[in-house]
């Protein structure tokens, strides 16, 4: 999702917002009693986490979601990582209007591979060691004049007398 569609989305609940950057260091939250009895279920805005959050001035308004969370303080939304304790508890709370209260949640911040750009750099990264650019790739053969095995791009020849150790070796391989 580019940040255009993340800051229309945001937009919705908070017209003001101009901008949306991702977090640098983490935040954490103490969840009490009172946060649950206020919260209110299915509610990205006012349920116990947002509750929390705006208890403890960490920003105007918050939309807490399952696997990102904005904390928006004046015109910029905050981007953070939902960790799977609070994903877990934010269902467990739209489900039974309870969450485990008096803990330190924390709400990380985005790891760079993550970030808006970050899949299609990993993808290139990804088709260059694929290409071959720094070497040959992993798969094995083996070579019957020496009798040894090395790693090259092919394992098109298999030979009847050795073909079950050789299918063997490439699983191993493969699982590599």
């Amino acid at each position: 999702m580019n940040k255009q569609t993340i800051l229309n989305r945001i937009k919705k609940h908070f017209p003001a917002v101009k901008d949306v950057v991702d977090a640098k260091a983490p935040v954490f939250v103490e969840v009490l009693p009172e946060d649950g009895r206020i919260g209110r279920k299915k509610d990205p805005e006012g349920c116990a986490f947002a509750r929390a959050c705006l208890r403890k001035h960490l920003a105007d308004g918050c939309i807490i979601g399952i696997a990102y969370s904005y904390l928006i303080k004046g015109s910029v939304a905050t981007r953070y990582m939902t960790p799977g304790t609070v994903g877990r508890e934010i269902t467990s709370f739209d489900r039974h209007q309870d969450f485990a209260e008096g803990q330190n949640y924390p709400v990380e911040r985005r790891h760079p591979l993550t970030a808006p750009g970050g899949k299609a750099q990993a993808q290139e990264g990804r088709q260059e060691r694929q290409s071959g650019r720094r070497g040959q790739s992993a798969s094995p053969s083996h070579h019957p004049d020496s009798g040894e095995w090395s790693l090259n791009q092919s394992t098109a020849y298999i030979y009847d007398y050795k073909s079950t150790i050789v299918r063997r070796m490439e699983a191993v391989y493969s699982r590599v």
